[in-house]
């Protein structure tokens, strides 16, 4: 494995983890916290000094004196990065929203961050210290949150804009198995073999009988890394995604998934099978790879 290949199943590994391991983990993590609570409640009484037998007395607060009002921004901005990283698994247009949503929560903060760095310049400068006023509750900026993640979920579902039967791109949808060609009759008058399951002719085949591969993806990863197709042939590719709300598609590299794009099917989400029309390739070695998650890899051979 070239170290660029090893590169993108590192990065493919933290853009699209192993949920199930990690959830294996959360007893462990859980554990952890715990015990390191413990720990420090323990360590705070071993260190503690002797409990006061009366409350000491305290300054009175001058006149014009008052805590500062809180922001609301760290909050919005903890929304917006939440969203930025659940768009890292789910749809592109919904880390799309996600960055927008972080950008205007970084600026908000950034506002009020600013605003009371003035107001401690001014104290320096007179000696008094004067609070801006308290924020008001960000409802128009929630607002506008919620339209950008609720929207780029409709467009990442399919549902804005509607989606038709058929879109670009090489795969046609279609997810019962195309028709099969007729068979022509062999020079011994038996008809020929019909394509094998596995999607190659099968021995003695007319040629003319359509080739097809089947592939599905489930747990974010091929069922298979290994295909094979003959040359010069126009082949389908029936893909099923079992990834339910999670897009997924085929796309066929020259000489090894990062090579240059020879062709790609279509994105679409899970639960759903399409059809592929693949054109005919010249013999050689290529890669197939999902185009969303660059960890789900294979070797096609044309040959």
């Amino acid at each position: 494995m070239s170290p660029w290949d090893k590169l993108l199943e590192v990065v493919g590994s933290l853009v699209s983890p192993d949920w199930g391991a990690l959830i294996l983990l959360v007893p462990l993590g859980v554990f952890g916290l715990v015990a390191g609570y413990l720990l420090w409640v323990m360590r705070r009484f071993a260190t503690a000094g002797p409990a006061v037998s009366r409350p000491l007395p305290t300054a009175p607060t001058p006149p014009g004196i008052h805590i500062p009002g809180p922001s609301f921004r760290p909050l919005l901005a903890s929304i917006s990065a939440a969203a930025l990283l659940l768009g890292l698994v789910i749809d592109p247009v919904v880390f799309v929203a996600g960055l927008l949503m972080t950008v205007i929560g970084l600026l908000g903060w950034l506002t009020d961050a600013r605003k009371e760095y003035r107001e401690v310049e001014k104290a320096d400068a007179t000696g008094h210290l004067e609070n801006i006023p308290a924020p008001r509750f960000p409802t128009r900026t929630l607002i506008v949150f919620a339209v950008l993640f609720v929207g780029s979920l409709l467009i990442a579902g399919g549902v804005i804009p509607p989606r038709g039967g058929t879109s670009g791109g090489g795969g046609a949808v279609s997810p019962a198995p195309a028709t099969q060609a007729p068979a022509t009759p062999a020079p011994s008058g038996a008809p020929s073999a019909a394509p094998s399951p596995g999607g190659s002719q099968a021995p003695g085949g007319s040629g003319g009988a359509t080739v097809t591969l089947t592939i599905t993806a489930a747990g974010i990863a091929f069922d298979t890394d290994t295909l094979e197709v003959p040359a010069n042939t126009p082949f389908q590719i029936v893909f099923t995604n079992n990834d339910a709300g999670i897009p997924h598609n085929v796309a066929i590299h020259k000489d090894s998934p990062t090579g240059p794009l020879v062709w790609a099917g279509d994105i679409f989400n899970g639960v759903e099978t399409r059809t592929y029309e693949v054109p005919a390739l010249p013999a050689g070695t290529y890669g197939f790879i999902c185009t969303v998650h660059p960890n789900m890899t294979g070797t096609l051979t044309s040959k």
